[in-house]
């Protein structure tokens, strides 16, 4: 589905414009976490990252992917939904 890709690749790029060191970034529906690793990288990894996301594998595999980041030091993940 590469539009797609294409959304996520300008979100991606409009978090890198915005975001700077020491904000805080709330991901709704965090998937495995594309856009809050986005976020991390243009915050320098300084600031706050809320993530959330309501399926345990999703969860999980986002949990990974801040670690394996760096990170996970700045990060929470919620495992909830929000509506």
């Amino acid at each position: 589905m590469m539009w797609q890709v294409e959304i996520e690749l300008g979100t991606r790029l409009l978090i890198q414009r915005i975001l700077q060191p020491g904000y805080t970034f709330i991901d709704v529906g965090a998937n495995i976490g594309a856009l809050t690793l986005a976020a991390g990288t243009a915050m320098n990894r300084s600031g706050r990252i809320i993530a959330i996301e309501p399926f345990p594998g999703n969860a999980r595999r986002l949990r990974k992917s801040l670690l394996m980041n760096g990170l996970d030091e700045i990060a929470t993940v919620h495992e909830l939904a929000i509506a």
